[in-house]
């Protein structure tokens, strides 16, 4: 993929500077030849530095393939986390951190979507490659099944809501329900949310109180007290009461 306009621009004055050091700092009536050797390395030295943060290590983010949207004029919602434009967003991609890159998050399909910018290109980033990324106040992992425990869950990303020792994990999805009618066809994306622990490489689902107390034995006294004290409940609000629940674990385990 070929490198933007400002890219090009950067490139060409900084080797127009190169040449005009080069020039100056080689004639016999300017200075001495050693300190003109190590002028020139240096400007040489901010023009690859200047390539390589402006090109060769961006290029790496848009090197993916092109992502086309599924979605229909008869489907209600959209199939993206939090709305259906970019966000800026911080990455480790490939060993590599980013920030302020255009993305969205497709959690029907578990992917990653970058705008190139100058373009409406979208992109997919390769999955493999992304270590985390966050969304605003979103933070997500991608984990692998191989590197866990034997047990449920599956290779992908998921939002880490309390971190510690013990982590209380989320995973979006979104389900895409489609059938035709006498009108013609219908849609919609509906959400669905998932939660875990991961705890020495297990992943635990966690879909109540007992779950949690089960996942944790060793506090699970201290736990009972707390989320009877603090009215907590699994209903309707089982992300905040898994929250609330973890960070307390955690807390006890650093006093």
């Amino acid at each position: 993929m070929s490198a933007r306009p400002g890219w090009v621009m950067k490139i060409k004055l900084l080797i127009c500077l190169c040449c005009g050091l080069t020039l100056l700092l080689t004639s016999p009536a300017r200075g001495q030849a050693p300190q003109a050797d190590s002028t020139l390395a240096l400007a040489r030295q901010a023009a690859t530095v200047i390539y390589r943060e402006s090109v060769g290590l961006e290029s790496q983010l848009y090197n993916g393939t092109e992502y086309v949207s599924y979605d229909r004029y008869y489907i209600s919602g959209h199939q993206y986390f939090l709305q259906d434009e970019d966000l800026p967003a911080g990455i480790c991609y490939d060993g590599i951190r980013y920030t302020q890159v255009p993305l969205r998050y497709d959690i029907h399909l578990d992917q990653l979507v970058l705008t190139h910018p100058g373009s409406a290109l979208q992109l997919k980033l390769i999955n493999a490659k992304v270590q985390s990324f966050s969304l605003e106040d979103h933070h997500f992992i991608r984990l692998e099944k191989d590197s866990l425990a034997p047990g449920p869950g599956k290779t992908g990303f998921y939002q880490v809501l309390a971190a510690g020792p013990v982590q209380a994990l989320a995973r979006r999805y979104k389900d895409l329900q489609e059938s035709a009618t006498r009108e013609g066809m219908t849609g919609e994306f509906r959400q669905v949310n998932r939660f875990f622990l991961l705890r020495d490489k297990a992943l635990i689902p966690v879909k109540t109180k007992g779950d949690v107390y089960r996942a944790l034995p060793d506090r699970r006294k201290e736990l009972q007290q707390f989320a009877a004290s603090n009215k907590i409940k699994f209903g309707r609000n089982r992300e905040a009461g898994l929250v609330a629940l973890i960070r307390y674990y955690n807390a006890l385990h650093t006093q």
